[in-house]
């Protein structure tokens, strides 16, 4: 798959000022009113933790870096000096109070509209930033660029027009607008950033132009009133997450010159039934309402709502997190030439009932199977070599489950976050019995955490120490079978009833 760009957020404004002045942060002071300011008393650090209300920036500061705001998260107005030349981009993330902003009319570097409702830079074709309680706004003529923040948080707003002259959109720029209903789009913008209207709840209508060539990561993110969406003809890809918990969402067109989709593109997304792609697409193919690569050797996404009798005979892959969240599958026959389940596979797939594995599997990725409550048979095959973390914690209704004589690893953790993590039975609350393979030299943190039923396990002689948490909850355990004499506990390792027994 082309790699895809996650990087969307917009350039920073007039920031090389700014960065020619970090060499002034090695010794910052606090001025009289608690601001934390460089040493040259320039550039405006951070103000007082927790500031709010109407904040005034001292005479004499010229720039504001990125985090000055971060910890004030309730400023209703601000004031701004004559000196002030720059703001950083991302200095009102979070900043969903604002109201009024007062700009020095002697300010030649940044103004505001009329009412003070929305602050621009000095030739009005950059927005900063508009208070949370517009319900619309006319943009100034020849404006090209909208800040990363700049809408967010804006709850009365229920439509918006972008006009043609814009070329830049910053990200979240529109988040949390949650009675944006309708949206249009102008000729200029050719990349739709992260995250820009996540949390639209209303969003119901939106027109794109034919111009755009990329939609960001996260871009349409709990969008759970849009229930279609035309996709530009000249799209070229969608990064991860695009329509995340887009819940409403039923159906998707992907065009023809679409290059790549990317991970999780359309996870959380309950009602999608069927994801089609153009004929003429060289990348990518549908069947059966099912997203694959051109040639269907691998298999990119199952839509939450998709049914679907089996899988093509020559597939050889599954992209990660392939059928999460799938709720109509309650069987599936694995292909013989898939040889690897990745990460999230089939995780929360709560119908499913039974899998059928091939003999060629050597990997069960992390989480694979997490939040399968529902599955009860599954037979792991000799081939399989290595489980990963969490692939079957919360499987709560298996009972039996017996593993390959060759696994060499039980709870890689893939990110490689947690050298102990392992908790790949976590929640199986219907296993009883268990017995632990002899190529297995570790078992990580509560790898049978709250595996309630749990009765009688054996480990092999590799297993040397048992952890304090390792059978964390497992309050019915009655017998521990250990091959090695010499292996060691933390103290609290096993229920109090338990009996050690050595083979």
């Amino acid at each position: 798959m082309e790699e895809i760009d996650k990087n969307l957020d917009m350039p920073i404004n007039d920031a090389t000022a700014l960065d020619n002045g970090q060499s002034e942060h090695n010794a910052p002071f606090f001025d009289e009113y608690g601001n934390r300011l460089s040493t040259s008393g320039k550039i405006l650090l951070s103000l007082p933790e927790n500031a709010s209300g109407h904040i005034t920036i001292p005479e004499g500061i010229e720039h504001v870096t990125a985090d000055a705001f971060k910890r004030c998260g309730l400023i209703t107005e601000i004031t701004i000096p004559t000196s002030l030349k720059t703001l950083h981009h991302s200095n009102f993330r979070k900043q969903n109070s604002l109201l009024r902003f007062h700009v020095s009319p002697d300010n030649v570097f940044l103004h505001t509209d009329a009412g003070g409702k929305a602050l621009f830079n000095q030739d009005y074709t950059f927005l900063f930033k508009v208070a949370c309680d517009v319900e619309e706004i006319q943009f100034p003529f020849g404006i090209t660029a909208i800040g990363n923040h700049a809408f967010q948080g804006c709850a009365k707003l229920r439509t918006i027009a972008i006009p043609d002259t814009v070329n830049m959109l910053g990200a979240s720029a529109f988040a949390d607008c949650t009675s944006l209903s309708d949206i249009t789009i102008g000729t200029g913008v050719k990349k739709l950033p992260g995250w820009l209207f996540k949390h639209c709840t209303s969003l119901q209508h939106i027109a794109m132009p034919d111009s755009l060539r990329r939609i960001g990561t996260g871009t349409f993110a709990q969008c759970t009133s849009l229930a279609q969406i035309t996709l530009p003809s000249d799209l070229q890809a969608i990064n991860d997450e695009a329509f995340i918990d887009c819940s409403n969402l039923r159906h998707i067109f992907i065009p023809r010159w679409v290059k790549a989709v990317g991970t999780a593109a359309f996870e959380g997304c309950s009602s999608l039934s069927a994801i089609d792609v153009d004929d003429d697409n060289a990348k990518l193919s549908s069947e059966g309402g099912l997203l694959y690569n051109k040639y269907q050797s691998q298999l990119l996404r199952c839509p939450e709502n998709a049914s679907f009798e089996a899988l093509p005979e020559l597939l050889s892959s599954f992209a990660d997190a392939a059928f999460s969240g799938c709720k109509k599958i309650t069987k599936i026959a694995i292909p013989q030439y898939i040889t690897s389940l990745p990460k999230y596979c089939f995780a929360f797939c709560e119908n499913l009932e039974t899998v059928e594995l091939n003999q060629n599997l050597t990997h069960i990725g992390q989480s694979a199977f997490e939040g399968c409550k529902r599955l009860e048979n599954i037979t792991l095959p000799q081939s399989v070599k290595t489980i990963g973390d969490y692939a079957f914690a919360y499987c709560a209704s298996i009972e039996e489950l017996t593993l390959p004589e060759n696994l060499t690893d039980i709870g890689s953790d893939e990110s490689k976050e947690n050298m102990r993590s392992g908790c790949t039975f976590y929640g199986c609350k219907s296993l009883k019995h268990i017995e632990i393979p002899n190529r297995i030299a570790n078992l990580g943190e509560y790898c049978f955490g709250n595996c309630e039923s749990l009765e009688t396990v054996s480990l092999p002689y590799m297993i040397d120490y048992i952890y304090s948490d390792l059978f964390a909850g497992c309050h019915a355990l009655k017998e521990l079978v250990l091959a090695n004499p010499y292996t060691k506990f933390d103290d609290g390792a096993l229920p109090d009833n338990t009996s050690v027994v050595y083979k």
